[in-house]
Protein backbone atom coordinates (compact mmCIF):
# COMPACT_ATOMS: atom_id res chain seq x y z
CA UNK A 1 0.00 0.00 0.00
CA UNK A 2 1.27 3.31 -0.28
CA UNK A 3 -0.57 6.43 0.88
CA UNK A 4 0.78 10.31 0.93
CA UNK A 5 -1.07 13.92 2.45
CA UNK A 6 -0.52 15.14 5.24
CA UNK A 7 0.12 14.48 9.13
CA UNK A 8 -0.47 16.89 12.22
CA UNK A 9 0.69 16.28 15.63
CA UNK A 10 -0.88 17.52 18.23
CA UNK A 11 1.80 18.53 21.28
CA UNK A 12 1.37 19.60 24.60
CA UNK A 13 0.72 23.07 25.54
CA UNK A 14 -1.20 22.89 23.24
CA UNK A 15 0.43 22.94 19.87
CA UNK A 16 0.11 21.40 16.35
CA UNK A 17 2.73 20.98 13.63
CA UNK A 18 1.37 19.95 10.46
CA UNK A 19 3.89 18.24 7.36
CA UNK A 20 3.57 16.26 4.10
CA UNK A 21 3.53 12.55 4.47
CA UNK A 22 4.26 9.65 2.65
CA UNK A 23 3.71 5.92 3.85
CA UNK A 24 5.05 2.69 1.68
CA UNK A 25 3.68 -0.27 3.56
CA UNK A 26 5.41 -3.58 2.44
CA UNK A 27 4.05 -6.02 5.32
CA UNK A 28 2.93 -6.41 8.73
CA UNK A 29 6.43 -5.28 9.64
CA UNK A 30 8.33 -3.74 6.49
CA UNK A 31 7.35 0.22 6.38
CA UNK A 32 8.99 3.23 4.67
CA UNK A 33 7.71 6.70 6.37
CA UNK A 34 8.93 10.18 4.76
CA UNK A 35 7.94 13.64 6.71
CA UNK A 36 9.18 16.69 4.61
CA UNK A 37 8.36 20.07 6.05
CA UNK A 38 10.37 23.36 4.68
CA UNK A 39 12.77 21.65 2.07
CA UNK A 40 14.36 19.10 5.28
CA UNK A 41 13.12 15.56 5.25
CA UNK A 42 12.90 12.47 7.49
CA UNK A 43 12.34 9.06 6.35
CA UNK A 44 12.16 6.44 8.99
CA UNK A 45 12.44 2.70 7.83
CA UNK A 46 11.60 -0.01 9.68
CA UNK A 47 12.78 -4.01 7.86
CA UNK A 48 11.44 -5.71 10.74
CA UNK A 49 9.82 -5.61 13.98
CA UNK A 50 13.28 -5.07 15.23
CA UNK A 51 15.08 -3.54 12.74
CA UNK A 52 14.79 0.67 11.95
CA UNK A 53 16.74 3.30 10.76
CA UNK A 54 15.87 7.13 10.53
CA UNK A 55 18.04 9.26 8.16
CA UNK A 56 17.57 13.36 9.08
CA UNK A 57 17.76 15.38 6.03
CA UNK A 58 21.06 14.84 4.18
CA UNK A 59 22.89 12.75 7.38
CA UNK A 60 23.36 8.83 6.62
CA UNK A 61 20.86 6.73 7.91
CA UNK A 62 21.39 5.69 12.07
CA UNK A 63 20.19 2.85 13.62
CA UNK A 64 16.98 4.03 15.26
CA UNK A 65 14.25 2.18 17.58
CA UNK A 66 11.84 -0.10 16.49
CA UNK A 67 9.19 -0.82 18.71
CA UNK A 68 6.91 2.24 18.23
CA UNK A 69 7.51 1.81 14.63
CA UNK A 70 6.45 -1.80 14.70
CA UNK A 71 3.60 -1.12 16.77
CA UNK A 72 2.33 1.19 14.20
CA UNK A 73 3.13 -0.98 10.82
CA UNK A 74 1.24 -3.80 11.87
CA UNK A 75 -1.55 -1.65 12.62
CA UNK A 76 -1.50 -0.29 9.99
CA UNK A 77 -1.56 -3.67 8.27
CA UNK A 78 -4.74 -5.01 9.86
CA UNK A 79 -6.60 -1.55 9.07
CA UNK A 80 -5.89 -2.37 5.07
CA UNK A 81 -6.20 -6.02 5.25
CA UNK A 82 -9.09 -6.39 7.33
CA UNK A 83 -10.87 -8.55 7.48
CA UNK A 84 -8.61 -11.20 4.49
CA UNK A 85 -5.70 -12.32 7.42
CA UNK A 86 -8.50 -12.88 10.27
CA UNK A 87 -10.89 -15.32 9.08
CA UNK A 88 -10.14 -17.34 12.20
CA UNK A 89 -11.09 -14.50 14.17
CA UNK A 90 -13.84 -13.43 12.91
CA UNK A 91 -15.47 -17.15 12.31
CA UNK A 92 -14.92 -17.54 16.08
CA UNK A 93 -17.16 -14.45 17.27
CA UNK A 94 -20.74 -14.47 18.37
CA UNK A 95 -23.52 -13.06 16.62
CA UNK A 96 -23.62 -9.04 16.89
CA UNK A 97 -20.54 -8.51 18.14
CA UNK A 98 -18.74 -5.59 16.87
CA UNK A 99 -15.24 -6.41 18.45
CA UNK A 100 -12.42 -8.80 18.09
CA UNK A 101 -9.06 -9.28 19.74
CA UNK A 102 -6.02 -10.68 17.75
CA UNK A 103 -2.44 -11.54 18.65
CA UNK A 104 0.43 -10.40 15.88
CA UNK A 105 4.69 -9.87 16.26
CA UNK A 106 4.26 -7.04 18.80
CA UNK A 107 1.41 -8.17 21.09
CA UNK A 108 -2.34 -8.15 20.91
CA UNK A 109 -5.03 -5.30 19.70
CA UNK A 110 -8.75 -5.03 20.05
CA UNK A 111 -10.59 -4.49 16.75
CA UNK A 112 -13.75 -2.31 16.80
CA UNK A 113 -15.56 -2.49 13.69
CA UNK A 114 -18.68 -0.61 12.51
CA UNK A 115 -22.21 -1.32 11.37
CA UNK A 116 -20.85 -1.27 8.04
CA UNK A 117 -18.12 -4.13 9.18
CA UNK A 118 -15.03 -1.55 8.42
CA UNK A 119 -12.44 -1.61 11.36
CA UNK A 120 -13.13 1.62 13.56
CA UNK A 121 -10.74 1.68 16.13
CA UNK A 122 -7.78 -0.34 16.76
CA UNK A 123 -6.03 -0.55 19.98
CA UNK A 124 -2.90 -1.44 21.33
CA UNK A 125 -1.69 -0.58 25.03
CA UNK A 126 1.07 1.57 22.90
CA UNK A 127 -1.27 3.48 20.38
CA UNK A 128 -4.96 3.62 19.56
CA UNK A 129 -6.00 4.29 16.35
CA UNK A 130 -9.42 5.37 15.03
CA UNK A 131 -10.42 5.35 11.36
CA UNK A 132 -12.98 7.38 9.47
CA UNK A 133 -13.44 9.14 6.11
CA UNK A 134 -13.44 5.88 4.31
CA UNK A 135 -12.94 5.70 0.52
CA UNK A 136 -13.01 3.32 -2.77
CA UNK A 137 -9.63 2.66 -4.20
CA UNK A 138 -10.23 0.38 -6.53
CA UNK A 139 -12.66 -0.86 -9.45
CA UNK A 140 -13.53 -3.95 -7.08
CA UNK A 141 -15.04 -1.27 -4.27
CA UNK A 142 -12.32 -2.10 -2.28
CA UNK A 143 -12.42 0.82 0.59
CA UNK A 144 -9.43 2.37 2.87
CA UNK A 145 -9.16 5.42 5.46
CA UNK A 146 -8.73 8.60 4.19
CA UNK A 147 -7.90 9.58 7.71
CA UNK A 148 -6.39 8.12 10.75
CA UNK A 149 -6.12 9.44 14.09
CA UNK A 150 -3.25 8.06 16.52
CA UNK A 151 -3.09 8.04 20.20
CA UNK A 152 0.98 7.81 21.23
CA UNK A 153 0.77 8.67 24.43
CA UNK A 154 0.83 12.39 24.78
CA UNK A 155 1.17 13.27 21.34
CA UNK A 156 -1.89 13.02 19.07
CA UNK A 157 -1.56 12.53 15.19
CA UNK A 158 -3.41 12.42 12.46
CA UNK A 159 -3.20 11.79 9.68
CA UNK A 160 -5.45 12.88 5.77
CA UNK A 161 -3.84 11.01 3.01
CA UNK A 162 -5.46 12.38 -0.92
CA UNK A 163 -3.58 9.95 -2.68
CA UNK A 164 -4.04 6.21 -2.03
CA UNK A 165 -2.80 3.34 -3.81
CA UNK A 166 -3.87 -0.20 -3.20
CA UNK A 167 -1.63 -3.38 -4.46
CA UNK A 168 1.69 -0.99 -4.19
CA UNK A 169 4.43 -3.48 -4.69
CA UNK A 170 7.86 -2.39 -3.23
CA UNK A 171 11.65 -4.12 -3.42
CA UNK A 172 12.68 -5.29 -0.13
CA UNK A 173 15.24 -2.56 -0.69
CA UNK A 174 12.85 0.25 0.17
CA UNK A 175 12.97 -0.31 3.46
CA UNK A 176 17.07 -0.51 4.30
CA UNK A 177 19.72 1.93 4.20
CA UNK A 178 21.02 1.87 0.22
CA UNK A 179 24.28 -0.16 0.29
CA UNK A 180 22.85 -3.57 1.85
CA UNK A 181 24.54 -7.11 0.33
CA UNK A 182 21.30 -8.83 -1.01
CA UNK A 183 20.73 -11.76 1.30
CA UNK A 184 21.99 -15.32 -0.15
CA UNK A 185 19.80 -18.08 -1.23
CA UNK A 186 20.62 -21.87 -1.94
CA UNK A 187 18.96 -23.65 -4.71
CA UNK A 188 17.72 -26.93 -3.77
CA UNK A 189 17.29 -26.25 0.46
CA UNK A 190 14.08 -24.03 0.00
CA UNK A 191 10.99 -26.35 0.90
CA UNK A 192 7.64 -25.77 -0.54
CA UNK A 193 5.65 -24.26 2.52
CA UNK A 194 2.06 -25.46 3.25
CA UNK A 195 -0.05 -21.60 3.74
CA UNK A 196 -0.10 -20.81 7.22
CA UNK A 197 -2.95 -18.16 9.22
CA UNK A 198 -0.28 -15.50 9.35
CA UNK A 199 -0.64 -12.48 7.22
CA UNK A 200 -0.14 -13.12 3.42
CA UNK A 201 2.10 -9.78 1.58
CA UNK A 202 3.91 -10.07 -0.97
CA UNK A 203 7.74 -9.78 -0.97
CA UNK A 204 9.58 -8.65 -4.32
CA UNK A 205 13.68 -9.17 -3.34
CA UNK A 206 16.99 -8.74 -4.79
CA UNK A 207 18.59 -11.95 -3.78
CA UNK A 208 22.29 -13.44 -4.76
CA UNK A 209 22.12 -16.89 -5.65
CA UNK A 210 25.31 -19.44 -6.05
CA UNK A 211 25.85 -21.23 -9.17
CA UNK A 212 24.27 -24.31 -10.20
CA UNK A 213 23.71 -27.07 -12.36
CA UNK A 214 20.20 -27.43 -13.99
CA UNK A 215 18.61 -30.65 -15.81
CA UNK A 216 16.44 -28.61 -18.55
CA UNK A 217 13.77 -30.45 -20.19
CA UNK A 218 10.28 -30.23 -22.27
CA UNK A 219 8.02 -27.50 -21.02
CA UNK A 220 5.13 -29.88 -19.85
CA UNK A 221 7.74 -30.90 -16.72
CA UNK A 222 6.45 -34.83 -17.77
CA UNK A 223 10.34 -35.64 -17.32
CA UNK A 224 10.54 -34.91 -13.19
CA UNK A 225 9.02 -37.31 -11.90
CA UNK A 226 10.63 -40.16 -13.01
CA UNK A 227 14.26 -38.15 -12.42
CA UNK A 228 13.64 -37.24 -9.14
CA UNK A 229 12.79 -40.94 -8.09
CA UNK A 230 16.27 -42.02 -9.88
CA UNK A 231 18.17 -39.82 -7.73
CA UNK A 232 18.79 -37.04 -10.82
CA UNK A 233 17.23 -34.18 -10.16
CA UNK A 234 16.00 -32.23 -6.99
CA UNK A 235 12.33 -31.85 -6.15
CA UNK A 236 11.77 -28.29 -7.16
CA UNK A 237 10.56 -27.80 -10.59
CA UNK A 238 10.94 -24.50 -12.40
CA UNK A 239 9.13 -23.34 -15.89
CA UNK A 240 10.96 -20.70 -18.21
CA UNK A 241 8.70 -18.26 -19.17
CA UNK A 242 9.89 -16.19 -22.55
CA UNK A 243 9.35 -12.35 -23.30
CA UNK A 244 5.50 -13.35 -23.89
CA UNK A 245 4.66 -15.47 -21.15
CA UNK A 246 4.81 -18.98 -23.00
CA UNK A 247 6.86 -21.84 -21.48
CA UNK A 248 10.00 -22.46 -23.06
CA UNK A 249 11.46 -25.37 -20.56
CA UNK A 250 11.32 -27.35 -17.40
CA UNK A 251 14.06 -27.07 -15.29
CA UNK A 252 15.29 -28.31 -11.93
CA UNK A 253 18.36 -28.57 -9.99
CA UNK A 254 20.62 -31.46 -10.75
CA UNK A 255 21.58 -33.99 -8.25
CA UNK A 256 25.23 -33.86 -7.45
CA UNK A 257 27.22 -36.44 -9.48
CA UNK A 258 24.48 -37.66 -11.58
CA UNK A 259 24.17 -37.65 -15.35
CA UNK A 260 21.29 -36.21 -17.44
CA UNK A 261 18.19 -38.86 -17.76
CA UNK A 262 17.21 -39.03 -21.72
CA UNK A 263 14.95 -36.46 -23.41
CA UNK A 264 17.24 -33.53 -20.70
CA UNK A 265 20.66 -31.77 -20.88
CA UNK A 266 22.50 -30.21 -17.77
CA UNK A 267 22.67 -26.33 -18.03
CA UNK A 268 25.09 -24.45 -15.67
CA UNK A 269 23.43 -21.10 -14.02
CA UNK A 270 26.07 -18.73 -13.12
CA UNK A 271 25.95 -17.27 -9.51
CA UNK A 272 24.34 -13.69 -9.70
CA UNK A 273 21.55 -11.53 -8.15
CA UNK A 274 18.11 -12.11 -8.76
CA UNK A 275 14.95 -10.19 -8.77
CA UNK A 276 12.43 -12.59 -6.67
CA UNK A 277 8.85 -12.67 -6.11
CA UNK A 278 6.93 -14.22 -3.92
CA UNK A 279 3.04 -13.81 -4.00
CA UNK A 280 0.26 -15.43 -1.76
CA UNK A 281 -2.23 -14.92 -4.60
CA UNK A 282 -4.47 -17.54 -5.35
CA UNK A 283 -5.06 -16.24 -8.69
CA UNK A 284 -1.96 -15.41 -9.98
CA UNK A 285 -1.27 -15.61 -13.62
CA UNK A 286 2.35 -16.47 -14.31
CA UNK A 287 1.75 -14.47 -17.95
CA UNK A 288 0.98 -11.47 -16.29
CA UNK A 289 3.27 -11.70 -13.12
CA UNK A 290 6.67 -12.26 -14.98
CA UNK A 291 4.88 -9.35 -17.30
CA UNK A 292 4.90 -7.05 -14.04
CA UNK A 293 8.06 -8.80 -12.59
CA UNK A 294 10.03 -7.60 -16.02
CA UNK A 295 8.22 -4.00 -15.72
CA UNK A 296 9.34 -3.71 -11.83
CA UNK A 297 12.70 -4.78 -12.75
CA UNK A 298 12.89 -1.60 -15.65
CA UNK A 299 11.36 0.34 -13.16
CA UNK A 300 14.09 0.18 -10.64
CA UNK A 301 17.21 0.36 -13.51
CA UNK A 302 17.63 -3.18 -12.84
CA UNK A 303 18.23 -5.54 -16.59
CA UNK A 304 17.26 -9.40 -17.19
CA UNK A 305 19.65 -11.82 -18.30
CA UNK A 306 17.36 -14.83 -19.02
CA UNK A 307 13.80 -15.85 -18.95
CA UNK A 308 11.56 -15.62 -15.87
CA UNK A 309 11.27 -18.74 -13.90
CA UNK A 310 7.97 -19.80 -11.98
CA UNK A 311 8.15 -22.63 -9.33
CA UNK A 312 5.80 -25.19 -9.98
CA UNK A 313 3.83 -27.08 -7.37
CA UNK A 314 4.58 -30.33 -6.37
CA UNK A 315 2.52 -33.06 -8.30
CA UNK A 316 -1.41 -33.69 -7.07
CA UNK A 317 -1.15 -30.55 -5.02
CA UNK A 318 -2.33 -26.85 -6.06
CA UNK A 319 0.22 -23.84 -5.47
CA UNK A 320 -0.33 -21.99 -2.15
CA UNK A 321 2.25 -19.81 -2.91
CA UNK A 322 3.87 -18.36 -6.43
CA UNK A 323 7.11 -17.39 -6.93
CA UNK A 324 8.73 -15.83 -9.77
CA UNK A 325 12.55 -15.20 -10.54
CA UNK A 326 14.11 -12.69 -12.83
CA UNK A 327 18.30 -12.84 -13.60
CA UNK A 328 19.68 -9.80 -13.71
CA UNK A 329 22.64 -8.68 -15.27
CA UNK A 330 25.39 -7.58 -12.36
Amino acid sequence: YFLSGTITFTLPGPKEVTQDCEVSLGGPDRLRYALAAGGAKNVFLLRDAETAWVRSGDEDYRPYPARQLAVQTWLRWLACRFPWDLADPIRSLPPGARALEVDGPVGRCRIEVDADGLPRVLEHEEARLELTDWRAVSADGSRLPATWSWRLGAVGQTERFDRIEEGALFFDRAFEPPGMAPPELRWSSEAWTEAGTGPAADRITIVRRPAGIFLRGPADGSWHQSAVAAGAAEPVLWSWLDEQGRPQATVAARAAGAEAPPGTEAVRIPAGLWLRWLSHAPDSDPTAAATALREGAAQGGLEPAGPVWVRLPPPGRSAVRHEYLLPLRD
